[in-house]
């Protein structure tokens, strides 16, 4: 039997390993309002608070498909986490891509006291 060959020896000092590469802050703002999204499905106005205590930029901010978190509120009936939205300064008046405010998709999807809501913020 042979011996299996040494490995050869490195030179100098070893290198430091690098950090992990940080995400790009487009990645992050994506996973963020991912997170958001689905604590107001669920309602979850507690969550979507602190959500947003750490990304308050997400209330201003649109989704991907055009919508803001007013919008996705109105249209999953989640009218505490909606409430939270416009304290933290959510826009009532906001356009989607399709033309329609909050307002207009909390109508098209039979939530009228949403719809009070949003036209109460929205005077005032």
């Amino acid at each position: 039997r042979t011996a299996a060959p040494a490995l050869p020896r490195p030179l100098g000092r070893p290198r430091p390993s690098r950090p992990p590469p940080r995400p790009r802050r487009g990645a992050m703002d994506a996973a963020a309002d991912e997170l958001i999204l689905d604590a107001i499905r669920a309602d979850a106005w507690t969550i979507v608070d602190r959500l947003l205590d750490s990304a308050p930029r997400a209330v201003s901010r649109a989704l991907p498909d055009g919508n803001s978190l007013l919008h996705a509120a109105a249209f999953y009936n989640a009218g505490n986490s909606l409430r939270v939205v416009l304290q933290r300064g959510g826009d009532a008046g906001a356009v989607n891509r399709a033309g329609q405010t909050p307002s207009d998709v909390a109508f098209l999807t039979g939530h009228p006291a949403l719809l009070q809501l949003l036209a109460a913020a929205a005077a005032g």
